[in-house]
């Protein structure tokens, strides 16, 4: 009778470490999903126009990929590609 009653106890122990860890894992991945959630969201730095969308929402996209095209309100910023050698023929204006 104790062995049946001793067999039973480490069933349920086993069966609540493996519900634990399962819970566990559980946690992680809403984790990921809410990180990954929170980095597709994009806002503006200040007011202006969305002058065109470029990436249709569900694509795959990496840090390069230009998504839209914006005008903002308070001057324009943009960035350029140029050779080392020629920097000292760039400036203000």
């Amino acid at each position: 009778m104790k062995g049946l009653s001793e067999s039973k106890l480490y069933e349920a122990k086993f069966a609540t470490e493996s519900a634990q860890l399962r819970a566990k894992a559980a946690k992680s991945k809403l984790e990921l999903a809410q990180s990954n959630l929170n980095k597709t969201n994009l806002s503006a730095l200040n007011d202006g126009i969305l002058a065109e969308v470029i990436i249709k929402p569900g694509e795959y996209v990496i840090p390069q990929d230009v998504v839209c095209k914006f005008i903002g309100n308070y001057g324009t910023n943009f960035e350029v590609d140029a050779p080392e050698k020629d920097m000292q023929k760039l400036s203000i204006g």
